[in-house]
């Protein structure tokens, strides 16, 4: 069943400062506060090169030379150049006075240009692995430098709150841009290189006129010092982080805020006590949530506002499902009821009285005419959506029911209990094929496959286990230092994600079985 566990590998011995995917080779290069560049197999998540030489941290690398080659900038104030291929080191440039904080590699690749914390820019032969003129005139340390696509000209952002732009033939320092109030972090080129953006301490963004050095836009709104700029690749919207940890999107073409991201794209607020579920409508436009304060609340995903709220429920409402069409929400609630709404009206349609305990979650079968209920009754019910008659219930666990999980043909269900065990019933005629038994403590989170064939339970005993869903039996056992609390199958059903209690994931390639 299990071809290979992968658990959360350590490749540094230090924080990571640079990652690269290189798909050409299926890795991914790695710099690192260790001084060591890795090589690891992204397929078989294995380290396999090791590049040791620096004596000090590695802050950036470029690649050049169909990603054969590396290059590496180090605050032990040297580059060196790597051979991926071999792992060997092939040259170390030597010049700098102090920390050296970023390297670029020009598009023909015979050139590389570095800047660093002893306020040069330096232009270095990649063919000859040597040091071919100093760029003099920042007055103090340079920490961002981009190249121009024409390989004609370098900009440098500077701590002495300056943007620069020189020429790489001559060396000649042509333009320099003034107007920042703090140090320059990092520098941005769009709009065909007619335009640089500098990121600054100064709580601000500014667009620059390459040619003419006019300053054409200040972007304000940050509250702490702007560290990085982004774009997306059609150059329509550039995206600032700041100190103040928030990220700003906004207009290229306008210099307009579009968005600001405070950690999800928007918070919406509403709801008086905790939100337990949801759930977001196909269109994408809104979405559904329900909370203990007893409501269910609609939420516009385009305008980030409330739309309506929903009131019924007299007690907890933790579990919400969505009709495929959009129009009906179903929820589940501690006052033993399931309830069914109109999503445009907020009506409350029709409610499904039977159980006499809570109803922890709710699932919808049958292209929608049917909806299941899991409750603290130890039973499972069935319930005709339109008509609200109870169609069948399920008995047999010796404890509260907390989830339920159907495979994707909608053939099967699988209940978990309190009573440590899962059980497998049919849909068509709501009988028990399987109990799965062998848990010693609460299962917490319970997939199918996508290809219906196995079942993965994870369990507050540490262990995961994956089951054949045809015969019941246990294919795979798996102990974890803490619970598993979470996981998620491929599609294609051959790998499977572990998240545990401590925070590592937990990674395994699966067979069919």
């Amino acid at each position: 069943m299990i071809q290979q566990e992968f658990k959360a590998i350590t490749i540094h011995q230090d924080r990571i400062e640079k990652v690269q995917i290189i798909p050409t080779k299926n890795m991914v290069i790695s710099a690192s506060a260790d001084g060591t560049l890795r090589l690891t197999d992204i397929e078989n998540r294995i380290a396999k090169k090791q590049f040791n030489g620096h004596q000090s941290g590695v802050w950036d690398f470029a690649l050049w030379g169909n990603n054969n080659h590396a290059i590496s900038a180090s605050f032990d104030h040297s580059l060196r150049i790597w051979d991926l291929n071999s792992g060997g080191q092939t040259a170390k440039l030597e010049g700098h006075d102090d920390e050296v904080y970023s390297v670029k590699v020009t598009k023909d690749h015979r050139q590389a240009v570095s800047c660093s914390a002893d306020t040069t820019i330096r232009i270095w032969d990649l063919v000859n692995y040597s040091e071919i003129k100093t760029l003099w005139g920042n007055e103090d340390d340079s920490k961002s430098i981009v190249l121009t696509n024409d390989g004609q000209s370098i900009l440098s952002g500077c701590w002495d709150h300056r943007v620069r732009l020189w020429d790489v033939t001559t060396g000649q320092l042509k333009k320099v841009y003034k107007g920042h109030k703090g140090p320059v972090h990092q520098i941005l080129l769009f709009n065909n290189d007619r335009v640089v953006a500098s990121a600054s301490s100064d709580e601000s963004v500014k667009f620059w006129d390459i040619e003419s050095g006019e300053e054409l836009q200040t972007l304000s709104g940050h509250q702490g010092q702007v560290f990085t700029l982004t774009s997306d690749p059609s150059q329509s919207v550039i995206v600032s982080s700041s100190e103040d940890m928030t990220l700003k999107v906004w207009s290229i073409k306008n210099a307009q805020l579009l968005q600001t991201l405070e950690g999800h794209t928007a918070k919406l607020e509403g709801h008086d006590d905790e939100v337990y579920s949801v759930k977001v409508t196909k269109d994408h436009r809104q979405a559904v949530s329900c909370s203990a304060d007893t409501t269910i609340r609609i939420w516009d995903l385009v305008n980030y506002s409330e739309i309506k709220t929903l009131w019924g429920n007299e007690d907890d409402s933790k579990s919400i499902v969505l009709t495929n069409d959009g129009q009906s929400i179903l929820s589940g609630c501690w006052d033993h009821r399931v309830r069914l709404w109109d999503v445009t009206t907020g009506q409350l349609k029709k409610v499904y009285k039977g159980h006499k305990g809570p109803v922890h979650q709710i699932l919808l079968f049958n292209n929608d005419r049917v909806v299941a209920s899991a409750s603290s009754d130890e039973s499972v019910k069935f319930w005709d959506i339109e008509s609200g008659e109870e169609l069948q219930t399920l008995s047999g666990h010796q404890g509260q029911v907390f989830t339920l999980t159907s495979d994707p043909s909608q053939s099967v269900i699988v209940s978990s209990s309190e009573d440590m065990t899962l059980k497998v019933w049919s849909i068509k005629n709501a009988q028990l094929l399987q109990t799965l038994e062998g848990h010693t403590n609460l299962i917490q989170h319970v997939a199918i496959a996508p290809n219906g064939q196995y079942i993965v339970s994870l369990s507050k005993d540490h262990t995961l286990r994956v089951w054949d869903i045809q015969t019941g039996e246990c294919a795979f056992v798996s102990t974890l230092s803490s619970p598993p609390r979470c996981c998620d199958i491929s599609r294609d059903s051959g790998t499977l994600v572990v998240g545990d209690e401590l925070g590592q994931l937990h990674v395994y390639l699966l067979q069919t079985i």
